[in-house]
């Protein structure tokens, strides 16, 4: 996201209130929405506004949108914590109970186990490193808990003339809309090749830093 953007503009600008002109935009985030197996979602738009101005789309494609806290619950603190000593002895059933009080009971935090994520967090919500490279988020407008995170890796399609009869919950506004298109596509488009060896990798951290014993560097970039 732009330096400059991010230093003069707070999450509810991105969102405009002018819902007139065309029924459908991209960047449009609908709820809810049939998705696969007739489950029921947030989702937004992925159709460019030519074949949506244009009527040129029978069918509107659609990304899922988790609600920030399901998310925060389901998928980040779950990886977050799994790397943290204090939950490597829990069964999972009280990891995952453990997680959900988490997020929804105040009282029951550690302070100095949630300052170890801030820095995390604060990646996510700059959307500089997400969790996935298919994640993108987007923030709350008139509650800062009521943010979502776009799955690009979770698309699908609904008829037009179903989708035109719902009203969005939020439309984003240029260029916030041409930038979560930018995001799909270079995520749709990414080319696979195989990681570089972790020999190859120590090897290098090695050659800049001869002082340290292979077999620590070694350790830690496991």
């Amino acid at each position: 996201m732009n330096s400059q953007i991010v230093e003069t503009i707070d999450g509810p600008e991105i969102y405009g209130d002018d819902l007139s002109g065309s029924p459908i935009a991209t960047g449009d985030i609908f709820s809810p929405v049939a998705a696969y197996q007739e489950m029921e979602c947030a989702a937004v738009v992925l159709t460019p506004m030519c074949d949506l101005a244009q009527g040129k789309s029978e069918w509107v494609k659609l990304a899922i949108a988790h609600d920030l806290q399901s998310y925060l619950e389901k998928y980040f603190l779950p990886q977050r914590f799994q790397s943290m000593i204090e939950y490597r002895d829990l069964t999972k059933e009280e990891f995952e109970r453990h997680v959900q009080a988490y997020v929804r009971d105040e009282k029951k935090r550690v302070n100095s186990i949630t300052l170890r994520l801030i820095s995390d967090l604060k990646r996510m919500f700059e959307n500089t490193n997400p969790l996935k490279l298919s994640h993108y988020y987007l923030p709350g407008r008139d509650n800062r808990k009521q943010g979502f995170v776009v799955d690009f890796s979770h698309v699908f399609s609904t008829p037009f003339e179903r989708l035109k009869l719902m009203t969005p919950l939020l439309r984003l506004k240029p260029p916030w809309r041409e930038q979560l298109l930018c995001r799909y596509v270079a995520y749709s488009l990414r080319i696979g090749t195989l990681d570089y060896s972790e020999i190859s990798i120590l090897e290098t951290i090695h050659a800049f830093f001869p002082e340290l014993d292979k077999e620590k560097i070694k350790n830690r970039i496991k």
